[in-house]
């Protein structure tokens, strides 16, 4: 069988792609941009991505990062233009995803910022967020360069996910305000890379989820 998955993103932004394609069996359609999405509709885009096994959403996380609270929100109040579209993103990428058939796993994935407590806010039917720390599936560095706490939503009940490293934790190295070292210290590509065991899970969760969903079709 082959799996099919489509991922959401800006072009510099995370991606699946290098899991996918150390992944027997799984095809990875053309990259959607954000902006794309929200020329579908809710129907629309349930009827065209419906093949589809897994959907990966990254929404933008400029204006939703703890580093860019300031400059784009009073609160929950966007304060200019950008903080305003970039929720339109989040929130139309949240509203398509809850409408796929139920067999389709889809995640969305954000740095820990402020779009945790909107999508609480304004969408208390979405899933509960999993907190993750991407330094946890760093394995090239020892120490991580960086600790990278992030959300993770998605229609899987309970995955198993590894649990976050707590403050001071050895496995990242320390990363204080203004200093050099941790995501504030990379940039571009480097800096929204998701660690390839992180991939992997993702992947994975899919596929045992869909081999179980299949095998009760079969059944009955």
């Amino acid at each position: 069988m082959t799996f099919i998955a489509l991922q959401i993103r800006h072009d510099k932004g995370p991606s699946i792609r290098e899991g996918i394609e150390k992944s027997p069996g799984w095809v990875l359609l053309p990259d959607l941009h954000p902006e794309a999405l929200l020329a579908y509709d809710i129907e629309t885009f349930k009827q065209s991505y419906k093949h589809v096994h897994m959907i990966m959403g990254f929404p933008p996380c400029k204006a939703f990062s703890m580093a860019a609270v300031s400059h784009y929100w009073d609160g929950f109040i966007p304060k200019n233009e950008k903080a305003v579209h970039y929720l339109e993103i989040a929130y139309g990428m949240a509203d398509r995803f809850m409408a796929m058939n139920k067999e389709i796993v889809w995640y969305m994935e954000n740095p820990r910022g402020v779009l945790r407590k909107m999508i609480e806010k304004d969408r208390p039917n979405f899933p509960k967020r999993v907190a993750i720390t991407q330094c946890t599936y760093d394995e090239e560095h020892t120490p991580s360069l960086r600790q990278k706490p992030t959300m993770i939503w998605t229609n899987l009940k309970n995955p198993q996910f590894r649990p976050p490293c707590g403050r001071g934790a050895k496995c990242h190295v320390n990363a204080p305000a203004g200093s050099a070292t941790g995501s504030q210290g990379q940039w571009g590509l480097a800096k929204s890379a998701l660690p390839l065991p992180l991939q992997l899970e993702f992947i994975n969760f899919a596929e045992q989820e869909w081999l179980k969903w299949m095998a009760k079709a079969t059944f009955h």
